[in-house]
């Protein structure tokens, strides 16, 4: 546990260097990564809301599809898609981003000499993040399409 500490204390440090990378970024570079990662959060929210919804009516055929109310196993089945959601079209961008040869020279170099501010670096740390979190998110969202207090 304390290798895990000294890692997020590291990783806190090293904050005002990575934002200070991000601002030397050129104002297209930073436009595509935004072009590139709201759409891909849009479908990734949107295509774990259509499965787990899909979920939950197979598992309660008689429950109305896409109801007009927000019950408890609606909210638990997208908020935590929100959140995987964020974690997963991070990581696509920092992919889509360094497969495109102009933004990876942009991103390397605005980020030279930063500390966790490489791709291989920050989508690392992205995906340990994710490695804990989508899996929880997942079981929340299990929890939400079984709804075990209903029906």
């Amino acid at each position: 546990m304390p290798r895990l500490t000294e890692k997020l204390k590291a990783y806190r440090a090293g904050f005002p260097e990575r934002q200070v990378g991000r601002d030397r970024l050129a104002w297209w570079a930073k436009l595509f990564m935004f072009v590139v990662w709201v759409p891909s959060l849009i479908v990734v929210n949107l295509g774990w809301y259509l499965g787990f919804s899909n979920l939950h009516h197979i598992i309660h055929p008689a429950a109305v599809r896409f109801s007009d109310t927000m019950s408890w196993s609606m909210g638990l089945m997208m908020f935590p898609g929100l959140l995987a959601a964020i974690l997963a079209s991070l990581i696509w961008t920092n992919v889509v981003c360094w497969l495109v040869p102009t933004m990876r020279r942009a991103n390397e170099t605005a980020f030279r000499g930063v500390l966790g501010g490489s791709f291989r670096e920050s989508t690392g740390s992205l995906a340990k993040g994710a490695a804990i979190i989508i899996p929880v998110c997942i079981i929340v969202a299990l929890i939400g399409a079984w709804e075990p207090w209903g029906y």
